[in-house]
């Protein structure tokens, strides 16, 4: 058998093949190595004079008056320059100028290294890149992965914006600053500061990291997390998030805000607080608008206002609070409105209350509880006065009830009342039109003396400490007192009568309770019966 034996000269397919891709790959790693290094040498294009020496293993170049050097397609100028020609390297001074395709760089000194594409550049630094200029004292710029960063106060100018921070770091193909340290930022209509600020200069969006403000002529924002659009002046604001404007503030978990709209919207744990009326409106989710000074609240929303140190605590699914033309404000509730105070509470569909002359409306079968007595009527307005009422107007089918004990009621009703307080008090009552009163009369030393029942269109009532003082009848009075064994259990109360005491807030927690819903039945703890 014969053995042939690929080699160059017997023309062997395989090894020709081999030798071949071989030699090509030799040629292509020099031409691509040459190249690699031409774009990386620093080449000397223009200098006014030029010395050279050699000496502890480098190859020194001095040049001086404009002096002009290239690498690739990027030119650098300088005045005077010592470029190290072994290791590619160079110091510039005077003038120093760096031209190229992604930024222009301008400062007083430089040191520059070719082979990484890496320059310090020191004094009147400024950094120009796409209509942005950097101006610092000292800059590190790494052309290569063209990153620009400064540790010794930074000073940007980005078209109406101008930022600063101690310590900075940009992205020039992203066009992302990283600011830390003292940032602000400054446009016409607002200023922000900062900690930490991420801020890109294309879509001209600003993230904050850490405590950060935000100034403008109508308000101030807070947040320790979030964003801000300067284009479209919208903003999302997390983690301790406040507005506050001259007399209200708005916080929440997390915040969104459109300025140009005047709007905000609050998420979680959101509290509306008007300082100057001692307001404070609480809730998980609500919006405010800034121009009209009105913010609504939903989910879980209370309002707590301050009477003279009583506070009311107010719930409804829907709170809303504004400030009219003349900045009096107003609160409205709706639907299903239960409030509790240490003087009163009460509770009714919806309820208005007005700081301008101090009103609260009830609408809706309204109920309204002050001391002992429960207040019904198809509408109640109350005039606030330091801690309480003042005066109490009741429109239509107006019935005051009063519990003895279990069956014995005093009750009061007539087509209209007025009421009068003294230091939360119910002192007085005038009934106008209709009236009819139910009263369990006492002796003194509280033996039961018989029920008086009186009719009479127009009636006054004056009470102390719950008891009728006196009784004037204004036209045609009727009044009768029976003993109770002579006057029917039926007849004990007056038509419409129901007493409701079961249903009285005595506490803040009650206020969340709707007791129209019946109680579920208690769960049976799965034990066994003994028979």
């Amino acid at each position: 058998m014969n053995y042939i034996s690929p080699s160059p000269n017997t023309g062997g397919t395989f090894f020709s093949f081999f030798y071949g891709m071989k030699q090509l790959f030799i040629i292509s790693f020099f031409l691509l190595s040459h190249l690699a290094v031409g774009q990386t040498k620093l080449e000397i294009v223009q200098a006014g004079s030029l010395a050279g020496d050699r000496s502890n293993g480098h190859d020194w170049q001095f040049l001086v008056d404009e002096v002009i050097l290239r690498q690739g397609e990027t030119l650098l100028y300088c005045d005077s320059a010592l470029l190290d020609k072994t290791d590619n390297k160079a110091k510039m001074y005077g003038n120093v100028r760096i031209e190229g395709d992604s930024a222009n760089l301008k400062c007083d000194s430089l040191y520059y290294k070719g082979n990484s594409k890496k320059a310090m550049a020191f004094s009147r630094v400024r950094l120009d890149h796409k209509g942005l200029s950097l101006k610092t004292e000292v800059l590190n710029w790494d052309r290569e992965n063209d990153i620009a960063y400064y540790l010794t106060e930074g000073f940007i100018k980005d078209g109406d914006k101008d930022l600063y921070s101690k310590k900075g770091t940009y992205d020039l193909q992203k066009e992302e600053f990283f600011f830390r340290d003292s940032v602000r930022l400054k446009h016409p209509s607002y200023e922000m500061e900062g900690d930490t600020l991420l801020y890109n200069s294309n879509t001209e969006v600003s993230y904050f990291y850490g405590p950060s403000y935000i100034y403008s002529e109508s308000s101030t924002i807070y947040c320790e997390n979030g964003w801000y659009n300067t284009i479209s002046d919208r903003a999302q604001f997390n983690k301790n998030a406040v507005l506050t404007t001259e007399t209200q503030t708005l916080k929440g978990d997390s915040l969104y805000y459109d300025r140009i709209a005047s709007y905000g919207q609050g998420f979680q744990n959101v509290e509306l607080k008007d300082t100057a009326e001692g307001v404070r409106i609480i809730g998980d989710y609500g919006i405010y608008y800034e121009s009209l000074k009105i913010g609504k609240l939903w989910d879980s929303a209370t309002a707590i206002l301050d009477f003279g140190g009583d506070s009311m605590y107010l719930h409804a699914d829907t709170l809303k609070w504004q400030n009219d033309s003349a900045d009096a404000a107003r609160l409205s509730s709706y639907p299903f409105t239960r409030f509790f105070q240490k003087s009163m509470a009460g509770q009714c569909d919806s309820l208005h209350y007005s700081e301008n002359d101090s009103m609260m409306y009830m609408f809706r079968d309204p109920i309204l509880w002050s001391g002992v007595n429960q207040i019904v009527a198809d509408s109640i307005r109350m005039k606030m006065k330091g801690k309480g009422m003042d005066k109490m107007y009741l429109r239509k089918n107006a019935f005051i009830v009063s519990e003895e004990d279990s069956i014995r009621y005093q009750q009061i009703k007539g087509k209209n009342m007025l009421g009068f307080f003294n230091t939360d008090e119910l002192y007085r009552i005038d009934v106008n039109g209709n009236g009819q009163s139910i009263y369990f009369v006492t002796e003194d030393d509280g033996d039961f003396l018989g029920i008086n029942v009186v009719e009479c269109s127009d009636m006054r009532m004056y009470l102390k400490n719950n008891d009728v003082q006196t009784i004037s009848f204004i036209n045609k009075p009727a009044s009768d007192l029976w003993p109770p064994e002579d006057l029917p259990r039926a007849q004990w109360y007056l038509e419409q009568f129901n007493w409701l005491g079961a249903w009285r807030p005595d506490g803040i927690d009650d206020i969340y309770v709707d007791p129209r819903v019946p109680a579920a039945p208690e769960e049976s703890d799965g034990g066994t019966i003994e028979p």
